[in-house]
């Protein structure tokens, strides 16, 4: 009998870890796709939670701001009624933008 040198590896021991390998690859993808599917959404509540308390303030005014990474600007624009107003926010952040129109009296 001859004698088997066993120095290496054998083709199905290197298949094996080629699948370990890609099937970790393929978990961290979707972890990863994920997280940042999550972080937008969480950018997208917070812009929207500060665009409702902007159009719910009882200080209406045109202006401009920076709010926690969130631009904001406020306008109030009249309306073909009279005393009656289009009073907007509009909320943008790096990749989000989320608008907010409310009417009122003055």
């Amino acid at each position: 009998m001859k004698k088997r040198d066993n120095h290496g590896f054998t083709f199905i021991e290197i298949l094996v870890s080629l699948v370990i390998i890609g099937a970790l690859t393929g978990v961290m993808y979707v972890m990863i796709n994920h997280l940042d599917i999550y972080s937008s959404h969480e950018r997208l509540i917070v812009g929207t939670m500060l665009a409702r308390e902007l159009i719910l303030s009882d200080r209406i005014s045109e202006d401009n701001g920076e709010y926690n990474g969130f631009r904001f600007k406020r306008t109030l624009r009249e309306t073909k009624y009279p005393g009656i107003y289009l009073y907007t926010v509009v909320v943008t952040s790096e990749k989000e933008t989320i608008v907010m129109d409310r009417f009122v009296r003055r």
